[in-house]
């Protein structure tokens, strides 16, 4: 019965201290990082910036950083 008492004892102590000092203690509660792909504003700028440009290597013809000279 003492043996009991001792584990119950041990779980009860753990548990507080768990709470006292475990990982989620640190008050950092809300501060997620979100990655671009997840931010819908830089989603919408993305968005809206690409709608009036081509994307750079799509055009047609040579671009700067071809390495290849133009045919004549």
């Amino acid at each position: 019965m003492l043996y009991l008492f001792a584990i119950v004892g041990v779980v009860a102590l753990t548990t507080v201290f768990w709470r006292a000092f475990g990982p989620e203690s640190t008050g950092a509660t809300g501060t997620r990082v979100l990655g671009p792909d997840d931010d819908p504003e830089f989603l919408r700028r993305l968005d809206s910036g690409a709608s009036g440009r081509p994307h750079s290597g799509t055009s047609e013809g040579t671009t700067e950083n071809d390495p290849t000279p133009p045919h004549d």
